[in-house]
């Protein structure tokens, strides 16, 4: 029986031996039908349907051969890697699960292993850890003999290791990381900690887990200090550390001006030392070498010399000044001492320069020459003599039976000092002797206060007044009160400004005619230069209270004086208690002072507020004085002299209050405290004297 080639080709195809015979017939069929389908279709030439069929057969066979190799091949790789997989999904899963809301088991915080922790125990963890880790002090090392300026010494390794080579004069300080305000930063290291293998890209995720398993992932403390505990605690250390760099300069040698050559010099780098004394915390090696930096000087010699250059220049030919028909020539040697030298940054606004044709440094402190305003005063100006300057005149106040007067001000005129030195430093120069000369000029000189400025200020009328008596007997005591009272007198307050009596009036000293009269010191009587300056600060208290202002400082005395109200004293010395107040008026306030042998009047000059005041002593709650008793072998017994007597003291409050109208403006209350002095009486404890016995025997 022949077989068709359709049932031929399936013989071939789907024999014993075909690893697919569960593959559907149908499908089979299907192909076939297929195959034949296209050999008809593209058969251009009429070819026998026997040999056709044949060479089609083959082709599909070989093509079907080659889908089952591939097939083997797929097997061979796919069944091995998808069991690979599968263990790697499992180990993956189990993982994350293990550290899930925890560290990754392989992190290292400084060491410290956090794995398997939650965030808020790792914190807590590391915080326990590292304060024991600070418990322990680091030394810190120096090797003086081993730096040298401009040789800065930054080795970063353990010192521990080369310590062979160490002098044996090297400097130790043991350092605690609390003396530094040292502290580490716990949260942001446990975040980090935590977010490790947990990155939003999951290959990168797991990258990161896998690698961890190979070597812990470490994370870093960040560790910060208390920069002033920090440069407080150092300062032992820069002591001996520190090379302070040394300026190039310019002196004056034989007429001609020299550099001076300076040099660098080194200092210890604090930043570095905080972070080197942190990480030897944090490893548990508790040594730090300490960091030095060099310290570049300012003015190098480059810099000295050009400005030696610029002052030999200028003083090699004369100058000549001259005024109206008058003219000076200064040669070289008086021109060197005119001419001085500062750096650029320490330049003030009189200082005038001398410019020159010599390059500038390109460096932020230049040296330069300058006129010395000293010199140039005494030297130059002061040698026109005193009838080209004339003073100005401010306009001033007085007080004539309760009035003020207003004395107009007074233009003054004198050289322009900032025009000459500016001319000066031109002419100083030009290198063409017949072109070096100034003229000297005249300038107006105008008042700090004019009339119509003191007319401005409001003073007008008398707002308050006070008077003080005193003894006339004692005379450097008057002296005292009435050379105060002279300083004071013509003072003008502004509104908002606070008055000093000290600053004022300045240290009481003998040569400004202050004599040594009787004061209290430490609750004693004593004397001393200024005694009784009290009086008129007592006088300015109350009429300060008169007036309304409001008073800053006041100090009672340390006992009380009945001369004065109870309360209303005040004391000052210099360096010691002061009296001040403040100007809380809308006006100038002008102090008027008048005195006698036996009194001293304070006034207030001003523009009127109009308040109401009320000054009300309260109850003066006195102490007793005790008595000290004496024994006294030259008084008769049973006598008593009263050698300092008792003064009894007490408290006492004086309430001060202003109103405006209805409105109260200001309240304060002065508080006085006075002690006792204990009365010393002097007791006698002398024995009668013995009759002589005449009915004795006389001597044996």
């Amino acid at each position: 029986m022949k077989l068709s080639d359709k049932e031929l080709l399936k013989r071939v195809l789907y024999d014993d031996r075909h690893e697919d015979a569960d593959d559907s017939v149908v499908d089979a069929d299907e192909q076939l039908d297929e195959a034949i389908a296209e050999i008809k279709e593209t058969t251009v030439e009429p070819v026998p349907a026997k040999k056709a069929a044949a060479q089609r057969r083959k082709e599909l066979i070989e093509q079907e051969k080659a889908k089952k190799k591939k097939r083997r091949k797929f097997l061979l790789v796919a069944v091995p890697l998808a069991f690979v997989l599968t263990l790697a999904a499992g180990a993956i899963a189990y993982d994350y699960l293990s550290s899930w809301g925890t560290i990754h088991h392989n992190v290292v915080v400084s060491n410290i292993a956090v794995g398997g922790k939650t965030l808020e125990e790792a914190r807590e963890y590391l915080d326990l850890r590292l304060s024991e880790y600070a418990e322990d002090p680091v030394e810190v090392i120096h090797l003086p003999l081993l730096v040298e300026a401009g040789e800065a010494e930054d080795s970063t390794e353990d010192p521990a290791e080369d310590s062979d080579e160490y002098e044996e004069d090297a400097l130790n300080w043991e350092i605690y990381a609390a003396e530094l305000g040292l502290s580490f930063d716990t949260t942001a290291a446990a975040q980090e900690a935590f977010d490790f293998g947990r990155s939003e890209n999951l290959l990168e995720a797991l990258r990161d887990r896998a690698m961890s398993y190979l070597e812990d992932h470490q994370v870093a403390v960040t560790a910060s200090a208390d920069d002033e505990k920090a440069a407080e605690r150092f300062e032992e250390i820069r002591s001996e550390t520190d090379i302070s760099p040394v300026d190039s300069r310019v002196t004056l040698e034989d007429d001609t001006f020299e550099m001076v050559s300076g040099s660098d010099g080194i200092k210890l780098d604090e930043t570095e030392l905080i972070v080197r004394i942190a990480n030897a915390v944090l490893t548990g090696s508790y040594q730090a070498d300490a960091p030095v930096e060099p310290a570049p000087r300012d003015i190098d010699d480059a810099n000295a010399t050009r400005a030696a250059a610029t002052a030999n220049s200028a003083k090699a030919l004369p100058i000549e000044i001259s005024y109206n028909d008058r003219s000076w020539t200064y040669e070289s040697e008086d021109l060197a001492r005119l001419i001085t030298f500062k750096r650029n940054d320490r330049l003030e606004d009189e200082d005038v320069t001398l410019f020159s044709s010599e390059p500038t440094p390109t460096t932020d402190f230049v040296l330069e020459a300058i006129l010395h305003s000293d010199e140039v005063q005494e030297r130059v100006i002061d040698r026109l003599g005193a009838d080209v300057n004339r003073a100005p005149v401010n306009a001033r106040f007085s007080v004539r039976g309760g009035e003020v007067i207003i004395h107009p001000s007074e233009i003054g005129s004198g050289i322009d000092t900032q025009q000459l030195k500016e001319g000066m430093a031109e002419a100083l120069m030009v290198t063409d002797a017949g072109e070096r000369s100034v003229e000297v000029s005249m300038n107006d000189h105008e008042p700090r206060r004019s009339k119509a400025d003191a007319e401005a200020m409001n003073i007008r009328e008398r707002i308050a007044t006070y008077t003080t008596t005193f003894s006339a007997s004692n005379r450097p005591r008057v002296n005292n009160i009435r050379l105060i009272s002279e300083i004071l007198d013509g003072t003008i307050i502004a509104p908002g400004e606070e008055f000093s009596f000290n600053g004022t009036t300045g240290q009481r000293t003998a040569a400004r005619g202050f004599q040594e009269a009787g004061a209290i010191i430490r609750g004693e009587m004593s004397t001393s230069i200024g005694g009784g300056i009290c009086q008129v600060s007592t006088t300015l208290f109350n009429t300060t209270m008169d007036s309304g202002v409001q008073i800053t400082q006041r100090i009672n005395h340390s006992t009380f004086l009945s001369a004065y109200p109870a309360g209303r004293d005040a004391t000052v010395a210099w360096n010691g208690p002061d009296f001040r107040f403040r100007n809380t008026l809308d006006n100038y306030i002008l102090i008027s002072t008048a005195t006698t042998d036996s009194s001293v009047t304070i006034s207030f000059f001003g523009l009127d507020p109009g308040y109401t005041i009320d000054v009300r002593t309260g109850e003066f709650r006195r102490s007793n004085f005790g008595t000290e008793e004496v024994r006294d072998n030259t008084l008769p017994r049973g006598t008593r002299v009263v050698e300092r007597a008792g003064q009894r003291g007490g408290t006492i409050n004086v309430y001060y209050t202003v109103r405006d109208g209805n409105r109260v403006v200001r309240e304060q209350t002065f508080t006085s405290s006075y002690r006792s002095i204990d009365e010393i009486v002097r007791v006698g404890t002398q024995r009668p004297a013995s009759s002589d016995d005449d009915s004795g025997s006389g001597d044996d």
